[in-house]
């Protein structure tokens, strides 16, 4: 009877060690909802092409190739968006980002949902946020869209702290010992780029929503924002109208130089007199009179006394003169006499 309980017992052991990994290869945690482009998953030891519909196992692992995009659901009314280049591996209530972007979008608050990267920890009720991960740098961050998570470090679970819509926060190994910063308030630009890697996705915020919809400027359309787009003309300034220049000083004659390129040149008529210092012509010194040459105006001649005429004037006059008396003679000849 005894050898009968035991090898009962060994039995059931034996049964239920075979249905072990069947039972557990069974469970299913999620489905494919959509995929655009191409995508792989490994589960129960086989790599297959993702499609839609698929079943998602427990421990299943998806890798999303690059200019391709996956959406996958649990069974909890949750959504991951993983974008291009992105490998998650996919558990019961835990999603774990081994490197690329993923978006979380929840629609229920009656579970709590965890997300985890190398170095941060992720836990959400309802809600919708980013993550990305850099294997590279081994950068994490996160970006919550609208609700309210708590972020941790891996290696303190417990210490945690909220991060609300609107704000980001990011962890790096070599910044703050790797626990992960104190949130602060996510700019537009930023917001943006990170919906963007999630093209034809649109957020549960209708504030996010009508941003996503307008249009966005491709490459091919942006310009620097420097650039001018009115139209104008080009003006080409010069200084020289010849078209070979040479210098002043070429050959060590500058004169001969500048002398050669005005009498190329044709002159205009003004009535305006012109002098160009240094080119006039100059008479020679021998047509030139100085100023001492000119002649001055000299005085009349002097009158001599023994001139004829004036001897032969005077004796008329003299002969004119009426006779004075002998004394008065006598006085005026000796007073000449003096």
């Amino acid at each position: 009877m005894k050898t009968s309980i035991t090898s009962l017992k060994s039995s059931s052991l034996l049964l239920a060690l075979l249905l072990a990994p069947t039972l557990a290869h069974a469970k299913l945690i999620g489905k494919v909802h959509a995929i655009k482009g191409n995508a792989f998953i490994i589960q129960n030891q086989k790599t297959l092409a993702l499609a839609k519909d698929m079943d998602i196992e427990e421990g299943a692992q998806v890798m999303v190739s690059d200019d391709s995009q996956v959406t996958l659901g649990d069974f909890y009314d949750r959504r991951f968006h993983v974008s291009s280049g992105s490998h998650i591996v996919l558990n019961d209530m835990n999603v774990i980002l081994q490197k690329g972007s993923l978006w979380s979008q929840s629609l229920t608050t009656n579970t709590k949902m965890t997300l985890s990267t190398a170095n941060l920890l992720i836990s959400s009720y309802k809600g919708e946020y980013i993550v990305t991960y850099s294997t590279a740098e081994k950068k994490s961050q996160l970006t919550v869209v609208t609700g309210e998570v708590d972020v941790a470090s891996p290696r303190e679970p417990a210490f945690r702290y909220a991060v609300s819509a609107g704000q980001f926060t990011m962890a790096i190994p070599d910044v703050n010992d790797g626990y992960p910063r104190t949130p602060t308030k996510v700019g537009y630009e930023s917001l943006m780029a990170a919906v963007h890697l999630f093209p034809g996705i649109k957020s549960q915020d209708a504030g996010v929503a009508q941003a996503q919809a307008k249009p966005q400027a491709s490459e091919a359309d942006r310009s620097i924002a420097s650039v001018n787009e009115k139209k104008g003309e080009i003006i080409f300034m010069t200084t020289i109208i010849e078209a070979k220049r040479e210098p002043a000083s070429a050959a060590g004659e500058a004169q001969k130089y500048f002398v050669k390129k005005f009498t190329k040149k044709k002159l205009v008529s003004t009535p305006a007199k012109v002098r160009v210092i240094g080119f006039q012509e100059v008479k020679s010194a021998s047509s030139r009179k100085p100023a001492s040459s000119q002649k001055v105006q000299t005085q009349a001649p002097e009158i001599r006394v023994n001139d004829s005429e004036f001897l032969k004037s005077y004796e008329q006059l003299r002969s004119q003169q009426p006779k004075n008396p002998q004394e008065v003679q006598r006085l005026i000849d000796d007073l000449n006499s003096y």
